[in-house]
């Protein structure tokens, strides 16, 4: 029987005496290796075609790479899923105010559109007045402010009116239409900006006690 050195390839003869003496554990004179006999033992001085000195084990074996098609394939499906998003939560996000600061920035250099941004809690209502006019009629005042960092559409508003019993009996809402001239209707309300509502309302038959209005 024969063996082989996995570093130096030195062929050697075996018996069965050392075998059992060393464990199977040979000593290589010629570089000094100590090597298992029994992996690399063979019947003849030739020896195997191809002796390998590294052994890869279960975790240090390499993975395989899913190539240029595994990566074009992650990257269209990733681009699918962005597209998704983008078609069903679009405008959820671009009525949030932290995500629109980067839409603004991202939309900017390709001239892209942005769905109009519309928040009402960032109004602030500055003054407000109710006040009976001849006719009989009712004039409603109101200066309100855009405190948001974007422009926004001009707000809807819900007025409400209570009886001296302090019952709801009429409610109405008004769009910008009703309450700015047509060229102001239509121009968007720039941060800061501050404007003026005024509605002469025809009064209803019950005595109005008292009034709400919101900004939806």
């Amino acid at each position: 029987m024969f063996t082989h050195c996995p570093d130096c390839k030195k062929t050697c003869s075996l018996t069965v005496a050392p075998l059992r003496f060393n464990r199977g554990i040979m000593h290589y004179r010629n570089c000094s290796a100590l090597s298992d006999a029994l992996e690399f033992i063979s019947d003849t001085a030739a020896g195997p075609a191809t002796i390998s000195s590294t052994k890869f084990l279960l975790w240090t074996q390499k993975k395989a790479s899913g190539g240029v098609y595994g990566k074009a394939g992650l990257a269209s499906g990733l681009v699918q899923f962005i597209a998704q998003i983008i078609h069903f939560e679009g405008f959820s996000f671009s009525q949030n105010p932290a995500f629109r600061r980067w839409l603004v920035k991202i939309c900017k250099p390709i001239n892209g559109d942005l769905p109009a941004y519309k928040n009402p809690a960032e109004f602030a209502v500055l003054q407000g007045s109710f006040i009976p006019l001849p006719g009989p009629a009712i004039a409603f005042r109101a200066v309100i402010n855009n405190q948001a960092a974007f422009s926004q559409t001009y707000p809807d508003l819900r007025l409400t009116l209570f009886s001296y019993t302090g019952q709801p009996f009429a409610h109405r809402i008004f769009r910008p239409l009703d309450y700015l001239p047509k060229a102001s209707a239509s121009k968007s309300f720039t941060p800061d900006e501050t404007a003026e509502i005024n509605l002469n309302i025809s009064a209803p038959k019950t005595k109005v006690g008292g009034y709400t209005f919101e900004l939806i």
